[in-house]
């Protein structure tokens, strides 16, 4: 797990030098016990590390990472998947791609976790791996708290064969972090996806 980046990027992130020496211990603790971090957050971590206090929190930042990074212009929220059935259509917490005039468009979806609990580690993982059935490409942006939580655990789901080709993201409310992983291209087969990538276009924040 390269913990050494994201340590990095946290470091930078704040002005206070309180903030920066607690933010560096408890990166140097790897300490899973949910207990001693809800006593640590009740204690300003959580404002410390800018952590988002709800999932939404997570959208502006990753939209910006998606335009400045990867050069999309067109990105939503809770987009419809492609489906045979309407009634059991799921949706992707964000997706978005690149306007071209030549060629085929690629989508890029990211789910967003920020529940501090080891099923929302996997669940990051088995949305991310189910939105690879339609999007070339497919990332987790998990919260930092979630992170130092469950290093151990998001280590094994990073190594684990069913979610190779899944990116890993650590983001705030602020910005996204680090990359723990890039993901990398699927192909999309024998798909209709017209009506996702038109309804990203009239439902874009």
């Amino acid at each position: 797990m390269p913990s050494d980046r994201l340590r990095a990027s946290l470091l930078q992130s704040y002005d206070s030098a309180e903030e920066r020496d607690l933010i560096r211990a408890l990166l140097e603790m790897h300490v899973a016990d949910t207990d001693l971090w809800k006593a640590f957050d009740s204690k300003g971590l959580k404002a410390a590390l800018k952590d988002p206090k709800r999932e939404s929190d997570l959208r502006k930042p990753v939209k910006n990472y998606l335009k400045d990074e990867w050069g999309l212009d067109r990105i939503a929220a809770e987009v419809p998947l492609p489906s045979k059935s309407s009634h059991s259509a799921s949706k992707a917490d964000i997706v978005g791609f690149k306007k071209r005039l030549l060629g085929a468009r690629q989508a890029y979806a990211v789910e967003l976790k920020s529940e501090i609990s080891r099923g929302a580690v996997r669940q990051a993982f088995a949305q991310a791996k189910e939105y690879q059935r339609h999007c070339e490409y497919s990332t987790a942006c998990i919260s930092p708290l979630l992170y130092m939580n469950f290093i151990e655990e998001l280590d094994h789901e990073l190594t684990h064969n069913e979610y190779e080709g899944v990116g890993v993201w650590v983001g705030n409310s602020d910005r996204v972090l680090v990359e723990l992983r890039k993901p990398s291209i699927n192909q999309i087969q024998n798909e209709d996806r017209d009506p996702m990538f038109d309804w990203i276009a009239t439902h874009e924040y």
